[in-house]
């Protein structure tokens, strides 16, 4: 837990929030090796809000789940709560609600970008042997380059 601790501390400094903003408005939860099997680092549960933290090894796990947690909280703005935003930046929920335009124009270009990446070539080889898309997806890419702009900063730290 305290190893938990300092790595949301580093991540907040990383990109520039509070600590409290991390909990994504106190939405977030945390478990540690309490959920799920196999050979998983981490994973976060959209329907739960739920990161679980299973290996005490992973640069970057805690990272790349936050970054799907944030996702998901986005998408729940909109009233799609088990969704994630990255999967359709432009569509608007129930009420016709919406995130802020700038959000949703930022999630497109980042999803443009890295489909226009070496990152999106690798992943899709990577998929080749899968019967379904995981590395490519958007979800999953997004969260890949994130866990690598962190660990890249907290290097150069």
């Amino acid at each position: 837990m305290n190893e938990a601790y300092d790595a949301f501390m580093d991540l907040s400094t990383i990109i520039g929030v509070s600590p409290k903003a991390l909990s994504l408005n106190g939405k977030l939860a945390m478990a540690f090796g309490a959920r799920g099997s196999g050979n998983a680092m981490a994973h976060y549960e959209p329907t739960r809000g739920v990161i679980n933290l299973t290996k005490t090894k992973g640069a970057g796990s805690l990272a790349h789940e936050w970054w799907h947690a944030f996702d998901n909280y986005l998408s729940g703005q909109r009233g799609k709560e088990s969704e994630m935003l990255t999967d359709s930046p432009r569509y608007k929920g129930k009420d016709n609600t919406t995130v802020r335009e700038e959000i949703s124009d930022a999630f497109v270009n980042l999803v443009k970008t890295i489909k226009d990446s070496p990152l999106y070539k690798r992943s899709r080889a990577a998929d080749a042997a899968k019967s379904k898309p995981y590395f490519s997806t958007s979800v999953e890419m997004t969260a890949r380059a994130f866990e690598n702009y962190v660990v890249l900063k907290m290097a150069e730290a």
